[in-house]
């Protein structure tokens, strides 16, 4: 799910910060839906890591959130996104084989055209098994680096806890976490080290809109809305909600802007009481002693994959335990 245009309109107002500059403020506590690192790098180990030592050697503390089940209505657009890849993947097999039966009858300017083209399918090609998810899982136990898996999906979960105070930062390109109440949100930018910064209260006051008329305007431009064409893009449905400020007073005064407005029960609408139900109850202890800055309580190291040039294994140190 995401908001649509939302991201673009962040992109005109948010400013952009780098890591050291966050990272000035020492012991600060991250939460990270760590599925798009491992799409972003396609499940490259040493990257992977590579990426988590940059919060250790700052003495910063990150929380990796995995995924849980899925929500019902997503079913169709995940279905959907696994179909893309799969054909995805099917048409940079056949680019392979090509390149493969006719290398020496390519020309220069061919051979590039097609590794090229290569390369893009590949890449949007990549799918996340549970075989490679189990090795990331492996990996993380193998460094002590503090992980959770939640029961639904990941970005409530890091909502929640940014809510109750357990988070300062949520580092994701999602969206929704901002209509569920992430209190600042870490949008990547172009490199791993810089960020648009998000500051929930402030946006919402440079919008003039409270909390619950923020959380209709999401779910009114939700990328799940079944509208029979698209939803309204955020900075088209603004100016509505800055002028009748609710999405009751909206759907009396034009009843056709959508042909179907978002549920009384929309995921965007929800505010969970209590954190420790969306993590699976084998993983709260890990919770716990992340709060409380402890070691992870990993009893049995499962054997780390081989890694050739990880700075972290070069250290030898484990991180955040202390």
């Amino acid at each position: 799910m995401g908001v649509r245009g939302l991201y673009t309109f962040l992109k005109k107002y948010a400013p952009i910060i780098s890591f050291q500059e966050l990272a000035a403020i020492p012991n600060q506590k991250y939460g990270l839906d760590i599925s798009q690192i491992i799409f972003k790098y396609k499940g490259d180990h040493d990257k992977i890591l590579a990426y988590i030592q940059m919060f250790h050697d700052a003495n910063q503390k990150l929380l990796c959130v995995f995924d849980g089940k899925s929500e019902e209505y997503k079913q169709d657009e995940m279905e959907r996104r696994n179909k893309m890849r799969e054909e995805k993947a099917k048409d940079a097999q056949k680019i392979k084989d090509l390149l493969e039966k006719f290398s020496t009858d390519l020309s220069p300017q061919e051979k590039k055209v097609l590794e090229t083209k290569y390369e893009s399918c590949a890449r949007n090609g990549w799918q996340l098994t549970q075989e490679l998810r189990h090795g990331i899982k492996r990996l993380l136990y193998a460094h002590y680096i503090p992980l959770v898996k939640s029961t639904v999906e990941a970005d409530s979960l890091l909502a929640q806890l940014s809510q109750k105070g357990h988070l300062d930062i949520v580092i994701s390109g999602d969206m929704d976490l901002l209509a569920l109440g992430a209190q600042c949100l870490c949008i990547p930018y172009s490199t791993d080290d810089r960020f648009y910064l998000v500051h929930r209260s402030k946006f919402l006051a440079f919008l003039q809109l409270d909390d619950r008329s923020f959380r209709q305007l999401c779910a009114l431009c939700s990328t799940d809305v079944k509208t029979g064409g698209q939803s309204p893009s955020f900075q088209d449905a603004l100016p509505y909600f800055q002028k009748y400020k609710n999405l009751e007073t909206l759907k009396a005064k034009y009843p056709d802007y959508v042909s179907t407005w978002p549920s009384e029960n929309h995921v965007l609408y929800r505010n969970y009481e209590h954190e420790e139900n969306l993590i699976i109850e084998e993983d709260k202890p890990r919770m716990e002693c992340f709060q409380t800055n402890r070691p992870m309580p990993y009893l049995e190291t499962p054997p780390s994959p081989p890694l050739s040039t990880s700075p972290i294994l070069s250290r030898n140190i484990p991180i955040v335990c202390v």
